[in-house]
Formats: C-alpha cells, structure tokens, sequence
C-alpha cells in the first residue's frame, strides 16, 4: 500500500512500479501508470498522480462492470 487515505497500492517487479486502486465493486484493478523507484520511499508526486486518477474514475460514474456467464 502506497496511500492508505486513498488505498492505493503497487505492483512491484525490481525497480519497476505500477501503482493501482480498486473500483469500489472491488471486480475492477485500474492501473494508472507505471514508474522506476529510485529510492526507498514511493515519490509523493507518484502517488499524487494515482490519487488523482482515482478522483477523476470516481467521478466519472460511467465504468460500469457486467459480467455474463455464458
């Protein structure tokens, strides 16, 4: 977890990082985008970015997830 206001957490493979929320279904992943870690501690302005997209999916209202079962 990178944000836990926001719970937003991260993919993690080495350096490489994807940061990520949960739609509040909780059936949908979105990934925002992807980022090298330099350091020890994610960049604020990373999570800032994720915060951000979060805000703007949540707005929006119009993702709708249906899952058919054939």
């Amino acid at each position: 977890m990178i944000d836990k206001e926001n719970r937003i957490y991260e993919f993690v493979s080495g350096r490489l990082r994807v940061p990520f929320f949960q739609a509040e279904s909780g059936n949908v992943v979105i990934c925002t985008h992807m980022f090298m870690k330099k350091q020890q501690k994610v960049p604020p302005a990373e999570a800032a970015a994720t915060a951000r997209w979060k805000s703007r999916f949540e707005r929006a209202d119009i993702v709708e997830w249906i899952e058919e079962l054939a």
